[in-house]
């Protein structure tokens, strides 16, 4: 049964291939907690102009590529015409990319990815609404043939910076986290009685990093920043 328009905020985006073909995945942040939506049969899309469709056309076909090629009305800069070159898997779309750099063919947007088009052709930056096939799910919100679209709305999203210390041969040594109401410390080493009460005092780098990933699950950030992170 599908649901009716719904509200979140975009924190994440994804493309990946599948046996049936390319879907997009989307995490919001909605009043209720995460929600997850899904796009299925969306394609990977670049343009070449039209006197160079049959050279790549053969180039396709000779590599096996599978590609559905559509005359458009759009134009380059120049004023050419283009034709759309859609691909069903984005593996085929980086292979025929590949085959036509070689071969000298212009390709344009070539370096827009499907899941950033999916939300440029809707205006969507942030915030939007969204009405699909609600599914079965445990600690969030899932939905499926989900139709999007750019929409106001105000949401509150929690924020942790972290910092991570390590030697110069990449050994560790600490994970500092810190939001307005959190301060933590991940730190190998014995127990110091006088340091601060919230440095967690671990046994080696395997027990640090098991107990950040547990606290950092527990935390559920909307935002993670810090420096080259």
């Amino acid at each position: 049964m599908a649901n009716s328009l719904q509200k979140g905020f975009l924190l994440t985006r994804q493309a990946q291939d599948l046996p049936q073909g390319l879907r997009l995945t989307y995490w919001l942040k909605g009043h209720n907690g995460p929600i997850k939506l899904t796009i299925d049969d969306e394609k990977a899309i670049f343009f070449v102009e039209q006197q160079q469709v049959e050279r790549s056309q053969q180039l396709l076909t000779a590599a096996k590529i599978d590609c559905v090629i559509k005359a458009l009305t759009l134009t380059n800069f120049a004023g050419s015409q283009v034709h759309g070159f859609y691909f069903s898997k984005l593996n085929q779309f980086y292979k025929a990319r590949e085959l036509f750099q070689r071969a000298e063919i212009k390709c344009y947007e070539d370096d827009i990815r499907p899941e950033d088009r999916f939300l440029m052709e809707r205006f969507i930056t942030g915030t939007m609404a969204f009405s699909g096939q609600q599914l079965p799910s445990f600690k969030f919100e899932s939905y499926a043939d989900v139709k999007c679209k750019a929409a106001p709305y105000q949401v509150n999203l929690t924020m942790l910076s972290i910092d991570i210390e390590c030697a110069m041969d990449g050994s560790l040594y600490s994970i500092g986290c810190y939001s307005d109401n959190v301060e933590k410390v991940f730190m190998i080493g014995a127990v110091e009685p006088q340091a601060k009460p919230y440095i967690d005092w671990v046994i080696d780098e395997c027990d640090l990093l098991l107990k950040f990933v547990t606290w950092l699950t527990e935390f559920d950030p909307d935002i993670i920043i810090g420096w080259n992170v």
